[in-house]
């Protein structure tokens, strides 16, 4: 896949610096200044590019930052599952201290 991503960009280099060089130079456009419409089209191609990248890095960003998310929530709902446990156990504790402090209090009242 990254090698995919390569081929990627350089072909968006290649096309944003060939294409305003090719319209430059080997097409003749009545006119027009030297280097008018190289810059024309090396801006347009610029903003284009500039786009490009900018939405890949907000994807991938976007990808880690839900991967990112979704580990705390697992993390969280472990957490929460502990505590359950915890909460049961301390439950279960507790009613067992009662029936010994009533089972003590009985040995107390039969002697």
């Amino acid at each position: 896949m990254k090698k995919y991503h390569v081929l990627i960009v350089a072909f968006c280099v290649i096309v944003s610096i060939g294409i305003p060089l090719s319209i430059e130079y080997w097409w003749q456009w009545p006119h027009s200044g030297q280097g008018d419409w190289l810059s024309f089209w090396g801006n347009t191609y610029g903003a284009i590019v500039g786009i490009l990248v900018s939405t890949i890095i907000a994807a991938i960003n976007t990808k880690n930052q839900i991967a990112e998310t979704k580990k705390l929530n697992d993390r969280d709902q472990l957490n929460a599952r502990k505590l359950d446990e915890i909460k049961n156990i301390l439950t279960n504790i507790h009613g067992i201290n009662l029936e010994l402090c009533s089972y003590v209090n009985n040995l107390d009242t039969i002697r």
